[in-house]
C-alpha cells in the first residue's frame, strides 16, 4: 500500500532526476529532510547536529545526481551517503573532545521529546538496540525505520542481500530472546 508520504518521494525523485533544477531540488529536500534527521536521530545523534547532517546529506545529492545511474536505487544511494556522513561525523567526535552544557534535564528531555525526530527512537527501540552490535544496529534500523528493502540495504552497507537476511534474522531471535527475558521477569 502506498502513502502520500511513499508518492511525495517518488514524485520529488523523478522529478529531480529528469530536471535537476534548484525548485526541483526543494521538492526532494522536503520530501527526504526529516526522514533523514529521524535516521541520525536513531543513532543518538543530538538534534542539531542531526539536522546538519541531513542538510550535508542532501548538499551531496545535489552535488553528485550525475553519479545516480538509477532513479530506482536513489533510496539506497541516499541512505549509502548518509551512512557515510555519520561515519565521518563519528570519526570526527571521537577526536574532539565532547562538552556538555549546563541546563535542567527534565527541560532537555522534555525539548527532545517535543521536538518528534526522536520519538521513534525512544522507549524500548533504543533499549533492544543496546543487544545489538554496531551492524545489526543499523541493518534493523534500515529495514525497519526506514522501510528499504534488503538489495537497498546491501548498496547501502556493501553487504551481499544473503548476509543481510542472515544479520535480520539473527537480530530478531536475540531480540526475541531478550524480550522472552524482560516478559519473564515481569510476571
Amino acid at each position: 500500500m502506498s502513502t502520500a508520504s511513499d508518492e511525495k518521494e517518488r514524485q520529488a525523485i523523478a522529478g529531480f532526476l529528469s530536471e535537476p533544477t534548484e525548485v526541483r531540488f526543494c521538492a526532494l529536500f522536503d520530501a527526504f529532510y526529516g526522514r533523514l534527521c529521524r535516521y541520525f536521530a536513531a543513532r543518538d545523534v543530538d538534534r542539531s547536529i542531526a539536522e546538519e547532517l541531513a542538510e550535508n546529506v542532501m548538499f551531496q545529492v545535489y552535488r553528485h545526481v550525475a553519479q545516480l545511474r538509477d532513479g530506482m536505487s536513489f533510496h539506497g544511494w541516499l541512505f549509502q551517503i548518509a551512512r557515510n556522513e555519520y561515519l565521518q561525523h563519528r570519526r570526527k567526535s571521537a577526536t574532539s573532545l565532547q562538552t556538555v552544557p549546563y541546563e535542567p534535564l527534565a527541560g532537555r528531555l522534555a525539548e527532545t521529546l517535543d521536538s518528534g525526530i526522536r520519538q521513534e527512537a525512544e522507549g524500548p527501540f533504543r533499549e533492544w538496540m543496546t543487544h545489538m552490535d554496531e551492524t545489526e544496529r543499523e541493518i534493523l534500523i534500515l529495514r525497519f525505520m526506514e522501510d528499504l528493502d534488503y538489495p537497498e540495504i546491501s548498496h547501502v552497507l556493501g553487504i551481499p542481500v544473503g548476509t543481510i537476511k542472515w544479520k535480520v534474522f539473527n537480530a530478531k531471535a536475540k531480540l526475541a530472546a531478550v524480550v522472552g527475558r524482560r516478559t519473564a521477569k515481569s510476571k
